[in-house]
């Protein structure tokens, strides 16, 4: 999965799919992608990102907090486009997030 991400830049009709965002998020983890292709991921398959974010639960590095940022700044779009209560991304917090639930690099 990770080459599949590399070696297509983000843009392999297969990092659109939502079924494979576990394996996505996991492969992101293991294998540190671009900001190029972090952005990209933010709008083909957020939910990939999510779960990369459920994997490290709490960041410990540059990367982790690329991630963070990137799904965040979609929560901001999707508030100011109105698809999304503006206290929707509020609610949630990073530290309610299970532990431990995947292994990475990272």
């Amino acid at each position: 999965m990770a080459e599949a991400i590399s070696e297509s830049s983000g843009e392999n009709d297969l990092l659109r799919e939502p079924f494979f965002a576990e394996i996505i998020g996991k492969a992101l983890l293991i294998f540190p992608q671009t900001p190029e292709i972090l952005s990209k991921m933010q709008h083909h398959n957020i939910l990939a990102l999510v779960e990369a974010i459920r994997c490290f639960s709490a960041p410990s590095s540059d990367y982790h907090n690329a991630i963070i940022e990137e799904v965040k700044e979609c929560a901001k779009k999707d508030v100011a486009n109105g698809s999304v209560l503006d206290s929707v991304p509020g609610a949630g917090s990073w530290s309610c997030w299970p532990r431990g639930r995947c292994t990475s690099k990272g």
